[in-house]
């Protein structure tokens, strides 16, 4: 994975990338409850885990016995990138453990050395962990959180500005005919100011004196810590049973968290998505302002006494009110739109995840391929994850202030399982392609996109008969094929450099390039080319093989996984891999692969077409190919 590796909560995240490919494993849905049982053998089993929506999975242990070597049990929310829950082995049956989320991943890991009889284990549908949305003795504000206007007050589309009317300093942005608002109110100590961007924010007058709190004196207990953001979101969400920090260090940590918003924020272009998206725009304008005000808030006004407690006591007091309100500016409400944002469920941008709406507002005007587009792409990612982690932490503190400490453990389930389903479905789009050399054929979208992943561009024309044939609907770059000859189109990664991880077990191959990959098997096809006035050329990085008045092509396939297991690969561009059996490989994100062929008419005199060990699915006859192709773009 590129960037999605160094989050945590309650303990560390492995990033595995584990499918189940062996006998073991299996996918478990719509149901509520069943049974998972397994003995260690060479190799991962993982299960997969899911109950309806609104319940969460409890995992129950019934047996257990992984005290032989590398042996070890390992269960995960909602993916096998999402919260690590537990982690398990030796003969000690272990708790139970329950998501928050509905789904659950089981992955036992074994070298299959030794006598252990493995673990059984039932799952079942409980209810969600209950989180209070809001102060028992507060309501709704009743305010929604826009104000739709007719007219622009001379703004032209898409501008944004900051103004004032009857209820004080509004941020706007034109829409065409109309524009759209949100009210930025304030608390005690804070003000509303004209931030970098032209709009207004609440902010303090200055900093209020902090002081250190004694060693032994505590504050009452918030099991949320938030440490050193650097690079991504490095985060840490403890629990209940663990020692507890002093609410001086939380302060501290979560002013470092804030210093790093204010940077992500320089270094990042606003969301500007143009009169479609206006009211979309705005809504996530809303939320992020209330979280970065909210965080501001807390660092920069309130602070502890020598005695432990928050000061100054009424705006703290007034700080926790509008953190727990019902309201649109409660935090249940706001980090509710923006985990549904950020996940595409709300609806808004067209029901796109808010950052795959950045990504197309992006290579509109920055390749995909360099290095500017990725820093941005990780810069919004980890600004949008901080913003949340933010709430989170504002939230359990005010639940705190008010004297509310037993919903905090609710509240950390929720932001587990919120963060975990939101780093499960943004993983995709950050996956790196595999390290190592190879090649892959061009789609008409050009070579697929990914991080650290150059890749150098070749072509082999090949001379053929004149009877070409193709499945409807190719994907093969435009003005490469006709029915008397053929561009092969390559994408070849030829440096060692770039690129994580191995390849995924499944079943598809490649182009080879030097050596082929780990767990792949070479073969290679032969084409028996127009022998008359051939005009066989070649350009660019090539496939290994052999290119005069004939070609040969060497590839890598592999058949050690299901096909219908979706394997894990970088999907932000659509790409092509080579079918090798009856089946195109599944792929995460990709609901449908197209299936598409292409054959050669070759030569027919003489014809000297061969097959050679393991090769893409050829179902041509004695002289001529028909070679299948598996094409993938992500769902919309």
């Amino acid at each position: 994975m590129a960037f999605l590796t160094a989050f945590a909560l309650g303990v560390t995240i492995l990033c595995t990338g584990v499918t189940s490919d062996s006998g073991c494993g299996g996918d478990f849905s719509g149901t509520t409850t069943g049974t998972i049982s397994a003995a260690p053998g060479p190799g991962p089993c993982q299960w997969s885990v899911e109950v309806p929506r609104g319940s969460s999975v409890k995992l129950t242990f019934e047996a257990f016995d992984l005290q032989d070597g590398d042996a070890e049990v390992t269960v995960y929310e909602y993916c096998n990138v999402g919260n690590q829950l537990g982690k398990f082995k030796g003969s000690v049956l272990p708790s139970p453990v329950t998501s928050y989320s509905n789904k659950m991943v089981v992955i036992m890991t074994s070298s299959g050395i030794g006598t252990s009889t493995g673990f059984r284990a039932r799952w079942e549908a409980v209810p969600v962990p209950r989180v209070g949305k809001g102060n028992p003795h507060s309501s709704s504000d009743g305010l929604l959180p826009l104000d739709i206007r007719d007219g622009c007050l001379a703004h032209k589309s898409g501008e944004r500005w900051a103004t004032e009317d009857e209820t004080g300093p509004v941020n706007c942005v034109c829409s065409g005919d109309y524009r759209v608002c949100f009210a930025v109110r304030c608390l005690m100590g804070t003000s509303a100011v004209m931030d970098e961007d032209g709009r207004w924010a609440c902010r303090s007058s200055q900093r209020k004196p902090r002081a250190k709190l004694p060693e032994q004196a505590r504050y009452v207990p918030i099991p949320i810590i938030v440490q050193g953001v650097v690079g991504l979101v490095s985060w840490y969400l403890g629990d209940e049973q663990e020692q507890q920090d002093p609410q001086q260090q939380i302060l501290d940590d979560l002013q470092a968290l804030d210093t790093r918003l204010d940077e992500l924020h320089r270094q990042l272009d606003s969301l500007q998505t143009g009169q479609n998206w206006a009211v979309d725009a705005t809504l996530y304008a809303h939320a992020e302002q209330r979280l970065r005000d909210t965080l501001d808030y807390l660092t920069n006004v309130l602070y502890v006494d020598s005695v432990g407690q928050m000061q100054p006591s009424a705006a703290a007091q007034q700080w926790a009110d509008t953190v727990l309100s019902t309201g649109q500016d409660g935090l249940f409400s706001v980090l509710n739109r923006f985990h549904e944002m950020v996940v595409g469920s709300s609806g808004l941008f067209g029901s796109k995840s808010l950052l795959l709406t950045y990504d197309a507002m992006l290579a509109s005007t920055i390749p995909r391929d360099t290095s500017a587009y990725w820093n941005k792409m990780q810069w919004f990612y980890e600004y949008t994850y901080s913003l949340q982690v933010s709430g989170y932490s504002a939230w359990a503190t005010a639940l705190n202030l008010k004297g509310r400490q037993g919903e905090t453990a609710a509240v950390m389930a929720r932001a587990r399982g919120k963060l975990s389903e939101q780093a499960c479905f943004l993983e995709i789009y950050f996956t790196e392609w595999p390290a190592g050399t190879y090649g892959l054929p061009m789609t008409n979208a050009g070579c697929p996109v990914a991080a650290n992943v150059t890749w150098e561009t070749g072509s082999r024309y090949q001379d053929t008969n004149g009877g070409n044939e193709w499945s409807d609907s190719l994907h093969f770059p435009a003005g490469s094929f006709e029915n008397g000859h053929l561009w092969q189109e390559f994408c070849m990664k030829t440096s060692t450099e770039g690129g994580a991880d191995k390849w995924p077990a499944g079943s598809y191959c490649i182009f080879k390039k030097g050596i082929c990959p780990d767990d792949f098997q070479e073969g290679s096809i032969t084409w028996d080319d127009q022998d008359v006035f051939s005009g066989n050329s070649v350009s660019g990085a090539l496939p290994d093989g052999i290119y005069d008045s004939n070609t040969e092509i060497h590839y890598c396939c592999r058949d050690d996984g299901s096909h219908r297991t979706p394997i894990r690969l970088p999907i932000l561009a659509p790409f092509y891999l080579f079918r090798h059996q009856q089946q195109c490989q599944m792929v995460e994100g990709i609901t449908s692969p197209v299936g598409e062929w292409f054959w050669f008419d070759d030569s027919n005199w003489i014809n000297e077409n061969e097959l050679g060990g393991a090769h893409p699915y050829d179902d041509g006859d004695h002289d001529n190919h028909r070679i299948h192709y598996c094409f993938y773009q992500r769902d919309l």
